[in-house]
């Protein structure tokens, strides 16, 4: 047991507790970098899910507009989403 006392108010001591030992001192945890990749991994799933719904809204209502250049127009633009996200899907897998 150790002599250290901790001091919480000056008319009361009490006994710090021994510090406990890791039964497994050889196993570290995750680094920094291996938390901020896990992190970055999952924010990015999450951006990549939020985006994939946002397109799927915007072409229900794209399928709604009677004016056919307009409608065009719009229905080439989301294909060009639809690729950007298929390729930040296949980098975010890469990470």
């Amino acid at each position: 047991m150790s002599n250290v006392l901790n001091f919480t108010r000056p008319s009361r001591v009490s006994e710090q507790p021994s510090p406990s030992r890791d039964p497994t001192p050889d196993r570290q945890p995750f680094s920094q970098v291996e938390v901020l990749h896990m992190n970055a991994t999952l924010e990015i799933a999450g951006a990549i899910t939020l985006l994939e719904a946002t397109h799927l809204r915007i072409r229900k209502m794209a399928a709604e507009i009677a004016n056919p250049s307009i409608k065009a127009k719009l229905q080439g633009d989301l294909r060009l989403i639809e690729q950007m996200l298929e390729l930040a899907k296949s980098k975010a897998s890469a990470i």
